[in-house]
């Protein structure tokens, strides 16, 4: 029989090494600036590689729009005048999209990133939309959780990029204008440096996030939901852990969101109650009114709208996984996902007044291994 060597009291003394936060600087750098006059037609703005900048955790994304006169706006505009964005890994495998406009700014209101402030619309964020200008920023979320890190992209390659591709849509499609709009978009990385080795008193510290390889993913699926009892079993996420799931209720004769569920009016093609089951349990049966309370306390919504700075959005209901360690979504331990294996059904039922093309945004997490537990904070 073999024999076991014991550790030496020196490795079992070793320190464990510092967070990752701890040993890195915090950065902000302009990677993108790029200007497109708009046409009849919908154009490509640009498929732009990401700069390395040590550990990607998100994009910023000013979108500024001028040179037009006696502008209006309707629908989900200005913001769907991106047509459509897409962000890719290295070997052009989409982590993020392709989303349109409305489904990327409805990704950052309610992903909880920034609890504090998510709204995209706030114009002390600097949100305007007048006669001859718009001006909106929007996020390309890489980082899970700010708090410790989780889920930064090591971005450290030249060779081999990330990629952001974006659309923009015709004039027509954007805004009611005279003449053109002039598009200009400025990007910024934001992320971490490669962390020293040790620090001032030789204690060992993380040279990588935690649960390095980490990946969360946004896709959009459609739902051409008819009018009456209906049920649908979602297809992205399912054998992941599920982070959050948005669902965009679009009325099919009118294609607007307030069509498909009006929080001024309180009606719509959504049905009232909702069902939602997974497998045999079923996770809730939720009347509408009662969804629109929970997610006010969720997201902070303060403001009566609908879609306004910390207001709801029409057409727009969020089932949030990610607010365990409080009640407000992007607190999160992780404790709180739902964990999906290969073949689980996850299902949205109920019955809808008039035919309805229900957008399903879902966010969910890949871990290493797809070991959910490895995601729990510590």
């Amino acid at each position: 029989m073999p024999t076991q060597t014991a550790p030496s009291r020196q490795a079992q003394n070793a320190p464990r090494p510092q967070v990752f936060r701890v040993g890195t600087y915090e950065t902000d750098t302009p990677d993108i600036d790029v200007t497109l006059v708009s046409t009849a037609a919908a154009q490509k703005l640009g498929t732009f590689k990401i700069s390395p900048n040590g550990w990607l955790a998100n994009i910023w994304c000013l979108f500024e729009g001028t040179g037009f006169t006696a502008g209006s706006y309707a629908g989900d505009n200005p913001v769907s005048g991106v047509q459509k964005m897409t962000f890719r890994d290295v070997g052009n495998r989409e982590i993020i999209g392709p989303l349109t406009g409305y489904e990327w700014s409805s990704m950052n209101k309610h992903g909880g990133y920034y609890a504090g402030n998510p709204d995209w619309r706030n114009p002390a964020s600097g949100y305007a939309a007048t006669a001859t200008t718009f001006t909106f920023l929007l996020v390309v979320p890489l980082e899970i959780v700010y708090r410790d890190t989780l889920g930064e992209i090591e971005n450290k390659s030249a060779s081999s990029s990330y990629t952001l591709e974006i659309y923009i849509d015709s004039t027509a499609n954007t805004a009611t204008v005279t003449g053109t709009i002039t598009w200009r978009m400025r990007a910024n990385l934001l992320g971490y440096t490669e962390p020293e080795t040790m620090d001032s008193y030789g204690r060992p510290l993380s040279q990588s996030p935690p649960a390095a390889g980490t990946v969360q993913y946004w896709t959009s699926e459609v739902y051409n939901a008819p009018s009456g009892a209906t049920r649908y079993n979602q297809v992205n996420g399912i054998a992941y852990p599920i982070r959050t799931i948005i669902y965009l209720a679009y009325d099919n004769a009118a294609n607007t969101r307030a069509a498909g569920w009006s929080w001024a009016t309180f009606t719509g093609d959504w049905p009232d109650p909702a069902t939602l089951a997974f497998g045999k349990v079923q996770l809730f049966q939720r009347p509408v009114k009662m969804w629109l309370n929970l997610m006010a306390k969720w997201f902070g919504f303060t403001a009566i709208g609908p879609d306004a700075s910390l207001a709801p959005e029409n057409g727009t209901f969020i089932q949030a996984f990610n607010r365990d360690f409080d009640t407000i979504a992007g607190n999160e331990l992780r404790n709180g996902y739902l964990i999906t294996r290969a073949g689980n059904v996850l299902q949205i039922s109920g019955t809808t007044t008039a035919a309805v093309n229900i957008r399903h945004l879902v966010n969910y997490v890949v871990p290493p291994g797809n070991d959910a537990s490895r995601l729990r904070a510590r």
